[in-house]
């Protein structure tokens, strides 16, 4: 048996606060020591070394800017004027509702076509295509006409230019000039390319503002050299775009028509039977007899007046000659006689 102390054991039930209170202030301590170590070892460990200026002392001066940095900044603007694009474009395609992305962009058709015509004038028919290139508001780009031995036209292509808006009613009203032997139009749709030229012109435009206000801040001679020669460079790759967006813009607003005008190819076919038929008969004969005999005649003047020439030198040769021959026999028969 336990020897009495005077002091009551504690049971299961006394014990249990006391465990709950004792663990809960354990936690709290080590959560509390955790932050302080965290927070020690964030800031001498961070890699992030800590100036102390002395009083009165100047503050250090930062990196030089980076030339090249400077002079690539266009670049990334011109991402992120295209950035936004895409970003309208995502947001239009995934809102309900919302018009498609291209309504904001009209679309930049190049629009070409080519007629045949049959004409028995062809010059008339080349002066109504003219006419009608002059009622659209359109020009004559060029002509090419080709006439026969008496100056008739036979045939003529020309090249209309005509605004894109009257670009199917002029086809129509051209293939109504006479009868059409072929017919063929074309549609091209440049619009995203028209959109990225603009967009790359104004990024570049912007850019090159930029280089310029470089230079003209630029204190060093290497660095004038430098920027001078990204300033060449960039307003030649300037021009190059304003180039391609004036032709996209020319080749979108007007349409080209190209239109060739000849004679029907019947007409040769029906001269070449009324020959054929009028070759027969009596009359037919004839005639070939007639011209047999002119091939005859034709070529017995071609061997005379080959001939002719010899015939000359022989007269002035042989003259002399004969001449020469018949004294010298006169004078032999003399001499016979005498003797």
């Amino acid at each position: 048996m336990e020897p009495f102390t005077g002091r009551r054991r504690p049971t299961g039930m006394n014990r249990l606060p006391f465990l709950r209170a004792a663990t809960l202030a354990l936690v709290t301590t080590l959560a509390l020591a955790g932050c302080g170590a965290g927070n020690e070892s964030s800031s001498e460990g961070s890699g992030i070394p800590q100036e102390v200026s002395a009083p009165g002392a100047p503050a250090p001066e930062g990196p030089p800017e980076d030339l090249a940095a400077e002079l690539d900044a266009p670049a990334a603007a011109e991402g992120a004027d295209t950035a936004p694009d895409s970003a309208s474009d995502s947001a239009s395609d995934s809102a309900p509702g919302a018009a498609p992305a291209a309504a904001a962009q009209p679309p930049a058709i190049i629009a070409t076509g080519t007629v045949e015509l049959l004409a028995e004038d062809v010059g008339e028919t080349r002066r109504a295509v003219q006419r009608l290139a002059d009622e659209v508001g359109g020009r004559l780009s060029s002509e090419e006409t080709t006439a026969d031995d008496e100056g008739t036209a036979v045939a003529s292509r020309l090249v209309l230019r005509v605004p894109s808006a009257t670009f199917d009613a002029t086809m129509t009203a051209v293939e109504d000039l006479a009868p059409t032997s072929s017919s063929s139009r074309g549609l091209e749709d440049v619009t995203t390319q028209v959109v990225d030229t603009e967009a790359r012109v104004r990024a570049q435009r912007e850019s090159l503002a930029r280089v310029e206000a470089l230079l003209a801040e630029a204190d060093d001679l290497g660095e004038v050299v430098s920027i001078e020669g990204e300033l060449t460079r960039r307003q030649a790759d300037l021009d190059s775009l304003a180039s391609q967006l004036a032709y996209l813009q020319d080749a979108t607003s007007w349409s080209t028509i190209t239109v060739q005008v000849r004679r029907p190819a019947s007409d040769d076919s029906d001269d070449a039977g009324d020959t054929d038929e009028a070759t027969g008969g009596f009359v037919g004969g004839l005639r070939d007899g007639w011209a047999a005999l002119a091939d005859f005649g034709g070529g017995v003047a071609t061997v005379a007046g080959v001939l002719l020439p010899w015939a000359v030198l022989a007269v002035v040769v042989g003259t002399p000659l004969l001449l020469l021959l018949r004294r010298l026999a006169r004078r032999s028969r003399g001499g016979v006689a005498a003797a």
